[in-house]
């Protein structure tokens, strides 16, 4: 074995050859297993992609303005959907172009048996479009571009990865940051960042700090003093504010110092075998979800709980035996403090020690200890109560649209006494509720109405969630 390593017989090219097979391995296997899971949920029930927004591909946005009124509307329709979903758009942005592109004609018409296109009632349109992009959001989540599709893809995943990387090291290296005080909720705050880099394939990501809570198992609020933790110490910089229903950009390399850095090692070493940088793209995403999931439960939620410095060293716990000062160094405290911390997951039943050292055990107890704690359900109450804020707030500013939307000219025909009706394919859950004396919003009462599934659309929002 020894004299193999020290006089290796493969030359430099069967070495090339044999990472970018196993690279090849790695992205089919993900491409395979791409289409299970969930997809997330908008504010308005559809599906979408997580992910930095993009513009149109070319041919979407070509479709988008085809005029197909005199051929097959739907396919011109579908065009657009899938390019839209997979440029990682909501549902809202394509229903707000309903009444004016001409690429969504299906969407807004119907072709009758002697050729001629008549109007779809509102109902039928919305209902249209909601199914048709639900159908487009899977169909992008399972059709995911790959290294074939995009000669680009490779070398953005290698500058990616290693940018992640880079910013783990740092962060593994930071003795003490993350596990005083609130170090350990920043911590998950920076790995997920650094997760949804890697699924967005972009340093810039959108990050909403429910969404931020729900897949870190910590709350809202938590979340944005994290973040802004975070950028006081230079882990990552806000570029972009928040703005309606889109939340605030962030950035792990605000300065854009290890981008630059890692530029100029581009230039000094040989290209990577092809496939390479899918595969260490794949690998870190693989390592920070299995982190972040293995901490996100209601057993470590703080207060009550164990509390995340807990959920983070049993996230770092695997079927492998480790030595205390192989954590303690992966969790960037001393021998004795990751010591204290594995005995408190020991007598939880979360750990088990060995000769080998400590590993996670193979039966999951995390739902047992939460009954003990009586913390189970926790985080899923909160993600029912998110969700209900993100509906009414999006509800909120359908009803602004709908109060900013040109009027009428006089004469025309005028709606019943309630006013006007939802915007089409928008404002699908109706007027949003006021104050008989005031006619200021009442967004308790918006919430009850979404709670109880009594608006426009029906749907309870918290028997959905």
């Amino acid at each position: 074995m020894l004299d193999t390593l020290t006089h290796p017989t493969a030359s430099a090219v069967q070495v090339r050859a044999l990472v970018e097979r196993l690279a090849g391995e790695l992205t089919r296997q993900d491409a395979a297993q791409a289409p299970a899971g969930p997809l997330p949920v908008d504010e308005q029930g559809r599906l979408f992609l997580p992910g930095p927004r993009r513009a149109l591909p070319a041919g979407s946005a070509q479709a988008l303005q085809e005029d197909c009124t005199a051929g097959d509307a739907s396919s011109v329709l579908w065009r657009v959907l899938i390019g839209a979903a997979s440029a990682h758009w909501r549902f809202a942005e394509i229903a707000a172009l309903v009444a004016t592109a001409p690429g969504l004609e299906h969407a807004r018409t119907r072709r009758e048996r002697d050729g001629k296109r008549s109007a779809r009632g509102a109902v039928e349109a919305t209902a249209l479009l909601r199914r048709q992009w639900d159908k487009a959001a899977r169909w992008a989540a399972a059709h995911d571009r790959r290294i074939g599709d995009d000669p680009t893809f490779d070398l953005r995943a290698d500058r990616l990865a290693a940018l992640v990387r880079q910013v783990q090291e740092r962060a593994d290296a930071s003795v003490g940051r993350w596990t005083r005080g609130s170090g350990p909720t920043d911590r998950r705050v920076l790995d997920l960042v650094c997760l949804l880099v890697l699924e967005g394939m972009s340093v810039d990501v959108e990050a909403d700090v429910r969404r931020l809570g729900l897949r870190s198992g910590i709350s809202k609020d938590t979340s944005s003093k994290a973040l802004w933790r975070l950028a006081a110490d230079g882990w990552v910089g806000r570029t972009r504010a928040s703005e309606g229903c889109r939340a605030a950009h962030w950035s792990i390399d605000p300065q854009g110092v290890l981008h630059r850095e890692f530029e100029k090692s581009l230039t000094q070493a040989d290209p990577r075998p092809l496939g390479a940088g899918a595969a260490e793209r794949l690998a870190l995403i693989s390592l920070l979800t299995a982190r972040l999931e293995a901490a996100c439960h209601d057993a470590f939620i703080p207060g009550a709980g164990m509390g995340a410095l807990a959920g983070n060293t049993y996230a770092r716990l695997t079927d492998a035996p480790k030595s205390t000062s192989v954590l303690a160094a992966e969790l960037g405290t001393t021998a004795g403090h990751a010591r204290a911390l594995l005995d408190g997951l020991h007598g939880w039943g979360l750990a088990d020690l060995s000769v080998g050292g400590w590993s996670r055990p193979a039966q999951d107890r995390r739902d047992v200890v939460a009954r003990q704690l009586g913390v189970r359900g926790r985080l899923a109450d909160r993600a029912r109560l998110y969700r209900l804020e993100r509906a009414v707030w999006a509800w909120w500013l359908a009803e602004r649209a709908w109060m900013d939307a040109p009027r009428p000219a006089a004469g025309a025909a005028v709606r019943g006494a309630q006013g006007p009706g939802p915007v089409q394919g928008l404002n699908t859950r109706g007027r949003y509720p006021r104050y008989a004396d005031s006619g200021r919003a009442d967004h308790h009462q918006a919430r009850v109405l979404l709670a109880a599934g009594t608006t426009a659309l029906g749907t309870p929002l918290l028997a959905a969630a």
